[in-house]
């Protein structure tokens, strides 16, 4: 989990568009999965799974 700063500095440098803003990242530091706005249980989930699965 990232804590934005009052300006956005965080939000610009990963270009996020939206709040909340999901974004997950690899052992490499690739961008796997970005989405914005709310992500329901099931597409939480699902994105857990994904994530320990790689």
């Amino acid at each position: 989990m990232i804590v934005d700063d009052e300006i956005g500095s965080v939000s610009d440098a990963f270009g996020l568009t939206a709040f909340p803003f999901w974004v997950a990242i690899d052992s490499t530091g690739t961008v796997v999965f970005r989405n914005a706005g709310a992500l329901p249980i099931d597409g939480f989930e699902s994105l857990v799974q994904s994530l320990a699965a790689t």
